[in-house]
């Protein structure tokens, strides 16, 4: 699933991110795991949490391809020696 910030007062995608205001608020949006977004349409600034880094283009039905840290997560964390 894809997800798009959208400014809660416009409805527009059209979304930057914006600086924090103050040492306060970067402690409070990183303990809410959370992050500053200014819209660019009407200039509403809001919050919301972060969009995923890597989404995901897999074919159903198609196999993926494992990247170092899958494959870490499948040994449960044990090191492999093959090289």
């Amino acid at each position: 699933m894809t997800r798009e910030h959208v400014c809660p007062r416009c409805q527009s995608k059209a979304i930057s991110r914006a600086p924090h205001e103050d040492v306060l608020e970067r402690l409070i949006l990183m303990l809410r795991r959370k992050h500053a977004y200014r819209c660019l349409e009407c200039d509403q600034r809001f919050y919301d949490r972060p969009l995923p880094k890597h989404t995901s283009t897999a074919i159903p039905g198609h196999p993926t391809s494992l990247v170092d840290s899958d494959m870490h997560h499948k040994r449960r964390g044990k090191l492999d020696a093959r090289v």
